[in-house]
């Protein structure tokens, strides 16, 4: 970390006898070289008043998230147990991927061809848009139909049409997409998907909250559902309203809301919509606890599975349904289904100087 300006005029003043005898020449030499040390740490990125380093460049619309351990889990359910995990700094995107960044990727992919950064297990023909026939069902791999009934639901009306988002959707996030279509955004940016370790850092901070803004649940601090409208996944009634319009929009207006829409409910290193609007698709792959014979300084969970950990609880999601909490609930999904309720962000390590 680079030292203020002031502390080089304090060694500067401190050697006022030993400069008064030196000759004029050396007077004026050693007077450049603190001016220039001045200068230089001027230019230098401060610290932060937590202590952390300042954001690095091509951070832009990131927040970092300092090294140290967490407490991560709860005891009981799939975020069982309750345990400390070391994880070292990061920086995460603010809020989710909008509509308008994934475009750019889009437009990117369409324009160049180029798959170089996709992942090697990408299904072939891949071309990332936003897009399903009908329901989420028809992109389960064969030996996945058994959870098929789950997935009856039509997610047409978020369709992208000729390559682009729906009118007056730019700034909410992308949904539609697969874990495949988030890890190639995310390369194709320069950044990575956070792991799960990460994410729960980021919405969480170090003192075991409930939420990213507290202990209390409250509703106005994000975009989740205030009501429990079926215990049964994806049985929620409203899901048929959902059918598109002839322009594209939606019945009652989008359920999603833009990027950033609840400051309130920044996290503590000030994360957005943490909780709510969209699940986030993580780097793990899923097991139904956490594995207690893994390492407990930056985990990246399993090494194999059939599927990924989404995070966060989504807008049709309730924010309180007796034990579930979407805090810290992991959900997962095979990564080949596209949903309109999730989409993901990006995080990048903390290179230290």
């Amino acid at each position: 970390m680079a030292a203020p300006p002031g502390a080089a005029f304090r060694l500067f003043q401190s050697s006022g006898g030993f400069v008064n005898s030196l000759a004029s020449g050396c007077r004026f030499a050693l007077v450049g070289l603190v001016l220039a040390l001045i200068a230089l740490a001027s230019c230098a990125p401060s610290a932060r008043e937590d202590g952390a380093p300042a954001l690095a460049a091509g951070t832009e619309g990131m927040v970092l998230v300092p090294a140290g351990i967490f407490v991560m889990g709860k005891e009981g359910g799939t975020a069982n147990p309750r345990h400390e995990v070391f994880v070292d700094a990061f920086y995460i995107d603010v809020h989710e991927v909008t509509n308008r960044e994934y475009k750019r990727f889009l437009d990117d992919m369409k324009r160049t061809g180029d798959h170089s950064l996709c992942h090697p297990d990408e299904p072939p023909g891949k071309d990332h848009t936003p897009y399903v026939a009908t329901t989420p069902r028809e992109l389960l791999p064969p030996d996945a139909y058994e959870r098929g009934s789950e997935y009856d639901y039509d997610c047409s009306a978020f369709n992208w049409k000729d390559g682009t988002y729906l009118p007056g959707t730019a700034e909410h996030p992308v949904v539609l997409v697969d874990w495949f279509d988030a890890y190639a955004y995310a390369r194709w940016a320069g950044k990575r998907l956070p792991t799960e370790a990460e994410w729960e850092k980021a919405a969480r901070g170090v003192d075991e909250r409930r939420y990213p803004w507290g202990a209390e649940a409250e509703i106005t601090r994000c975009n989740m559902s205030e009501l429990v409208l079926g215990i049964e996944r994806f049985e929620m009634k409203h899901f048929a309203e959902l059918k598109a319009l002839g322009d594209g929009g939606y019945p009652n207006g989008s359920p999603l809301r833009p990027v950033g829409s609840f400051p309130a409910g920044r996290s503590p290193y000030g994360a957005l919509d943490m909780v709510g609007n969209v699940w986030e698709w993580v780097a793990d792959y899923y097991s139904e606890s956490y594995d207690t014979r893994a390492p407990r300084r930056n985990p990246t969970g399993p090494v194999e599975g059939e599927s990924r950990v989404c995070r966060g609880g989504g807008w049709s999601y309730p924010l309180v349904l007796g034990n579930y909490n979407p805090t810290l609930f992991r959900g997962y999904e095979v990564p080949q289904i596209k949903d309109f309720n999730t989409g993901f962000r990006c995080a990048k390590d903390a290179v230290e100087e």
